[in-house]
């Protein structure tokens, strides 16, 4: 009930002319409904052509071209090609080109050759021995043109190399510099720091070493007692923060009187990078015209450490070790166990710097001497040792890494220019 008439198409109207093959026609569409139809047809406008003639070459048709504007185009009227137009000129050899007769078009470009002569050369014969770097060999010149030809070739006589090495930084790459008294030289051994820092050329597979860390609080030490009861190594405290160890310079001078290898430590109280490396400058003053056969490690074990996120612990790490290695120095990590591997990030210690861990053991029996082999460089297992010429309570260390060695090896710490 209740219809209402249809309201009717709202009709708009386009245009479209004519081309050249399709018809023209005004087109009605409902901008309500879409319905469209068209009307109003015109004829196709038919091709307006124009004609261009292209001349016949040596080996391509010629014809008349007809083209619309619309793009369409065809070919009539073909004509056969001129062929060729050749004049023959002779080519006599020389010593270093044969001779021919060439046939050259005189409309185009089209050429060829026929009837080659070989080159003759007039050779004279001159040896030259072999050297450390140049073989040796036979060589024929023509007197003519210069022109030479090697045979007869003998193997070069070989290099007698000296050789010198260059310790990477954390920046550069390490390289050994092959000389030979002719003057030839090349490089070769690359190393990486890490080649260095991270077990290459001296990590062993159990105890390389024993040591002893001492500092002001262990007072008064008869080294010479000490170097004979099992000790190899001391590990000194430089200082605190920028603070030099009260017994640093005395312990130095004893320890290597009596013949031990010697490292040392700086205990970090910091928690920015920007203060530890200043404290840090400071201290390295105080190594300058002394000689460490063992790492220069930084101490970071403080509780307020503990609170810092790993990647500012690991940014200080990062920044201490490539401020010494600039320095020359051989450095290293010192920290305890929990805070190595809860706070720390123990893959990158591992793959980038020296780990000495400190964590004590409870038993011989439940963490031999190897206990840490595979995992630290050094391990700190004891704060209540006992040694001869130390009054008080000393730590003790297993080392396992031949660090004298590799120390010397690249110049670090006093050992290099």
């Amino acid at each position: 009930s209740n219809f209402t008439a249809p309201v009717g198409h709202k009709i708009t109207s386009t245009v479209v002319a004519p081309t050249c093959t399709e018809e023209g026609y005004t087109e009605y569409a409902c901008t309500v409904c879409g319905y469209t139809y068209q009307a109003s047809h015109t004829p196709p406008t038919g091709h307006t052509m124009t004609s261009q003639i292209i001349p016949q070459t040596c080996t391509e048709l010629g014809y008349t071209q007809y083209t619309c504007a619309c793009g369409y185009t065809y070919r009539t009227s073909f004509v056969v090609p001129n062929g060729h137009n050749l004049a023959a000129t002779t080519v006599a050899p020389t010593c270093t080109a044969d001779g021919y007769d060439r046939y050259k078009c005189n409309h185009c470009d089209y050429e060829y050759k026929t009837a080659f002569v070989p080159m003759t050369h007039t050779l004279v014969e001159q040896k030259t021995a072999p050297t450390c770097t140049q073989e040796g060999y036979t060589q024929k010149t023509c007197s003519a043109c210069g022109y030479t030809i090697k045979s007869d070739f003998v193997a070069p006589t070989g290099h007698t190399f000296i050789k010198s090495t260059v310790a990477p930084t954390f920046d550069t790459t390490g390289y050994t510099i092959f000389s030979c008294s002719c003057g030839y030289r090349y490089k070769g051994d690359y190393k990486w720091y890490t080649d260095i820092f991270t077990g290459v050329d001296g990590n062993e597979t159990k105890v390389f070493s024993k040591g002893v860390d001492l500092s002001y609080h262990n007072k008064t030490v008869d080294f010479a007692k000490l170097a004979k009861d099992d000790v190899d190594f001391v590990i000194l405290r430089l200082g605190y923060d920028a603070t030099k160890d009260s017994k640093f310079d005395e312990y130095y001078a004893a320890a290597h009187a009596a013949g031990l290898d010697i490292g040392c430590y700086i205990y970090c109280n910091e928690t920015n990078v920007d203060n530890m490396i200043e404290n840090t400058k400071k201290l390295l003053k105080n190594l300058e015209g002394k000689t460490f056969e063992y790492p220069i490690f930084l101490d970071i074990e403080e509780d307020s450490q503990k609170a810092l996120s790993t990647q500012t612990l690991m940014e200080m790490c990062s920044a201490y070790c490539e401020l010494l290695v600039e320095k020359n120095y051989f450095p290293g990590i010192y920290s305890y166990k929990d805070l190595i591997e809860n706070h720390l990030n123990p893959e990158q210690l591992a793959a980038q710097y020296e780990v000495w861990c400190a964590h004590l053991r409870s038993s011989s029996s439940s963490m031999g001497n190897d206990h840490y082999v595979n995992e630290y460089n050094m391990w700190q297992y004891s704060h209540t040792g006992s040694k001869n010429g130390v009054q008080t309570e000393v730590d003790l260390n297993f080392c396992y890494k031949n660090y004298p060695a590799i120390i010397k090896k690249y110049g670090f710490n006093g050992y290099g220019d």
